[in-house]
């Protein structure tokens, strides 16, 4: 399935679902908590310079780039359908043929973003960042990641099977 179907499929899940899912309370602490846990992960990315060091990257030589073309695919129905409900706009048009979908000029555009998005670190970064800032940003990243996969989890045991 392309990303583009499987963007589709989530916008018309939401459709059907986003009333319900919106009157539910435990699902808004969820998405509460997963705001904050992104946002803090955020945070820490600009406190360690590792926003810094994105920006400068030259990824685009042979060889990929952590966010180049292809990566979008890694994204399933549920995760998208997460982004919808956290009011975020999905993307559907690339801004360089070899980027990923949802790379945008400041990063990705997606708040609720794939495991690799969230926890990966180029080499670069590893060689910069102290032992004790690889804790903190991995921790950080894990508190992010487990409750993406807490809230895929509930959203698949309460919408069904897409």
């Amino acid at each position: 399935m392309t990303i583009f179907e499987k963007i589709d499929r989530a916008r018309k899940l939401y459709d059907r679902c986003s009333k319900r899912l919106s009157e539910s309370q435990e699902l808004s602490l969820l998405l509460q908590r997963y705001r904050k846990e992104i946002s803090n992960t955020q945070k820490m990315m600009f406190e360690l310079d590792i926003v810094r060091d994105c920006a400068f990257c030259d990824a685009n030589r042979p060889g990929g780039s952590c966010c180049g073309a292809g990566i979008e695919d890694w994204y399933d129905e549920i995760l998208l359908l997460v982004n919808l409900l956290l009011e975020c706009d999905i993307p559907e048009n690339r801004r360089g043929r070899r980027d990923c979908l949802f790379l945008g000029e400041k990063g990705c555009r997606l708040m609720a973003r794939n495991y690799f998005c969230v926890n990966y670190l180029c080499p670069r970064v590893w060689k910069r960042l102290t032992r004790q800032e690889l804790a903190r940003m991995q921790g950080q990243a894990g508190r992010e990641l487990a409750l993406s996969w807490t809230i895929a989890d509930w959203l698949k045991e309460t919408v069904g099977e897409i």
